[in-house]
């Protein structure tokens, strides 16, 4: 599963299980709008096969997406990507 945030530029997150819970899929959008020192917004999420490289480096076109919406970035997951960038 590819994830990035809605119209700005960060990291983009794969998650490489075939089968990914909500939690998880949660998780990666919150680390993605950390990476981007955001606390909310609009994280697209696909299947790799439907992501296509875009024109430039960096950009990419999804075919088909969803969207999660993350209003607060949970304590826990703070905690746990500032342990790990702390490594």
């Amino acid at each position: 599963t590819f994830l990035h945030i809605k119209d700005y530029h960060g990291s983009h997150i794969i998650i490489r299980n075939q089968s990914v819970d909500k939690d998880t899929l949660l998780f990666a959008a919150e680390l993605a709008l950390v990476l981007a020192n955001k606390e909310t917004g609009e994280v697209y999420y696909a299947t790799v096969k439907d992501v296509k490289k875009g024109g430039k480096p960096g950009l990419v076109n999804m075919l088909s997406y969803k969207t999660v919406f993350v209003q607060n970035i949970r304590e826990e997951s703070k905690s746990f990507i500032k342990t790990y960038k702390n490594i």
